[in-house]
């Protein structure tokens, strides 16, 4: 019997209807800050990070942490439980450049990484940590920058810390890619189109792209297409016509994609709709 899909990138929700949550999506990452009830032991391709204010409890294969920020490597068997309000799940694509620079600097191997030990962690603490930015959306219209510099806290405590995240202007030409990409209705354009498009080669537009974006061009298309399918189902969409509207070639094919991003299904999506802040961005701020 096939598996049922994990909500991970898009988990249960159990919180009084009152208390504000809310999810970021960028290209190569997501950020969730709400409760999480038990979502049993599962894997995805995705890096995890989990921050709280107070211990969470993390279920691995062979034992189980009590934990304020820990780090997941890709593929490892877990499962997270933890009701505080000001939690936040960072979920990382695993092939981008970011999952490997934190692979390498600091699980180096290992299946996760606690570091409670780090007593003076500015993303544990009460202003600028989860509860202060949370406290800080509750308050005001959230927005993607918000996100960025609450992802960026939490990258700061990881030993080999990667680079932050700032906001800063994209290589033209690469900007010209993705404006070329997003004017394709059913986007579909082909690598050879947009680098031509780019005056670059083929070889060296698909190293910059990556360079800049942080994710392969077919994961970048693959994100407009989700991000377009989440922003039909949002609008009272039915599963098919936003498999269409989002140029996916049937439903199927969008929920393959879909589970494979963020390890649920579409219909996962439906059951959170307007419970849930959903914000789409592009790495930096506010996305259009």
């Amino acid at each position: 019997m096939e598996p049922k899909p994990r909500r991970w990138m898009i988990p249960h929700i159990k919180m009084a209807e009152a208390d504000p949550r809310y999810l970021f999506l960028f290209p190569d990452r997501s950020l969730f800050i709400g409760p999480l009830t038990d979502n049993g032991m599962h894997a995805h391709h995705a890096l995890q990070i989990v921050c709280c204010p107070e211990p969470v409890s993390i279920r691995l294969e062979d034992r189980t942490l009590h934990t304020r920020l820990t780090v997941l490597a890709p593929n490892a068997k877990h499962a997270v439980s933890g009701e505080h309000p000001a939690q936040c799940i960072l979920l990382i694509d695993g092939e981008s450049s970011l999952c490997q620079s934190i692979e390498s600097g600091s699980l180096k191997g290992a299946d996760a990484l606690s570091l409670d030990s780090h007593s003076n962690s500015k993303a544990l603490s009460k202003d600028s940590g989860p509860s202060g930015i949370y406290s800080q959306l509750s308050k005001d219209t959230p927005d993607c920058s918000s996100a960025v510099l609450m992802m960026n806290s939490i990258l700061a405590e990881l030993p080999g810390a990667p680079a932050p995240d700032n906001i800063r202007p994209l290589d033209h030409r690469i900007a010209s890619a993705c404006q070329f990409i997003q004017n394709d209705p059913d986007l579909k354009a082909s690598l050879i189109e947009v680098s031509q498009h780019t005056g670059l080669s083929e070889g060296r537009f698909t190293h910059l792209f990556k360079e800049q974006m942080g994710i392969p061009l077919r994961k970048y298309i693959l994100w407009l297409r989700l991000r377009k399918s989440v922003n039909a189902l949002q609008h009272g969409l039915s599963l098919t016509d936003a498999a269409h509207e989002a140029g996916f070639a049937d439903q199927a094919h969008m929920s393959r994609s879909f589970k494979e991003h963020f390890g649920s299904s579409p219909a996962d999506l439906l059951t959170i709709r307007g419970k849930v802040n959903i914000h789409f961005c592009e790495s930096g701020g506010d996305g259009p």
